[in-house]
């Protein structure tokens, strides 16, 4: 009788321990969510050194490309679509898959490129600041960056945990990008020439 009062005792503070874990997760996980704001500035590099400016009657050439964290060699499958990796194969993966990609794009010669789901310190990447990596890749464009992920801690797969989050859209312009750059959901109806992909608008 006295065993068998221990084994539920010891289960008891067990299921306990783990319930308070599970609320503390909770309690983190909503008191760190946050909106990343509307209609926020952001910052432009300027590196052009043309003063050119857009016209009508001309044609542009513009390339978007999703990254994909810098983790989708052909090997690579994720979790959230039905495979097996939460993470990129390794740093050193990462560091060649995205500088790869950014010049694979530059390769094209565009006037304009977006490239999307670039990381800034994330553990799937292994805090790895993809953005300045692309930046090399496109040393003489006007270069802007929009935040459009910021995850908290993410528990899940628990062999290989997402971990934390940061990530965004970045743009990159071999014409001049004005200071008036913003971070908005809108859609523009101004004569002005924008680009409305999603979360990000730029007038040029």
């Amino acid at each position: 009788m006295k065993i068998a009062k221990k084994v539920l005792k010891t289960i008891g503070v067990l299921l306990g321990f783990i319930v308070v874990i599970v609320l503390g997760y909770i309690i983190y996980l909503y008191a760190s969510y946050h909106r990343i704001e509307d209609n926020k500035s952001l910052s432009v590099e300027s590196h052009t050194e043309t003063k050119q400016t857009l016209t009508t009657g001309k044609q542009y050439s513009a390339i978007t490309y999703n990254i994909g964290f810098g983790a989708y060699t052909p090997d690579f499958s994720f979790f959230m679509d039905g495979g097996k990796s939460s993470w990129a194969k390794s740093k050193k993966s990462v560091l060649k898959t995205v500088k790869n990609a950014g010049n694979l794009t530059k390769s094209y010669d565009p006037d304009f490129a977006l490239i999307e789901e670039v990381d800034l310190n994330s553990t799937r990447s292994y805090h790895v600041n993809e953005y300045d990596i692309l930046k090399d890749c496109f040393a003489d464009y006007d270069t802007v960056f929009a935040q459009n992920y910021d995850s908290a801690f993410l528990f899940y797969p628990f062999t290989q945990p997402h971990g934390k989050s940061r990530s965004g859209l970045a743009l990159f312009s071999r014409y001049p990008v004005t200071d008036s750059l913003r971070r908005s959901f809108s859609v523009s109806t101004s004569s002005s020439t924008f680009f409305d992909l999603e979360i990000g608008k730029a007038s040029l």
